[in-house]
């Protein structure tokens, strides 16, 4: 069993993961504590900033202050930031980036716009 370990500036923090449709706060780690978290995307706030932990197979962390230890970390994206570039980089990770044919009379009358597809 491999495992990464990740040495963190602050020792008192916040841990959110991924719940389905927006991230959830789970608990707080302090001096003493000791939590293990499995999700797909986990966010840690500290007071000197943020990190986020995502992957398509799912993070299993064991959070210790200071501290943080991926078992079998796999296809893991690391990210210094919020929920929004953990979610970003969970995102890629599981869209196939391939090239692919366009179809043969072209894409029609496309327009950039404020739309949403």
């Amino acid at each position: 069993m491999s495992s990464l370990d990740l040495e963190l500036d602050f020792y008192d923090y916040q841990v959110y993961a991924l719940y389905p449709l927006h991230y959830r706060p789970l608990t707080r780690i302090r001096m003493g504590s000791r939590e293990e978290v499995v999700a797909h995307s986990i966010v840690l706030k500290g007071p000197r900033g943020s990190v986020g932990l995502s992957s398509p197979q799912a993070v299993k962390a064991v959070l210790e202050p200071g501290r943080i230890t991926v078992e079998e970390p796999g296809d893991l994206a690391i990210v210094a930031g919020s929920e929004t570039l953990s979610y970003r980089a969970l995102l890629e990770q599981t869209l196939l980036w391939k090239p692919v044919d366009a179809p043969p009379g072209g894409l029609g009358h496309i327009r950039p716009g404020p739309g949403a597809p």
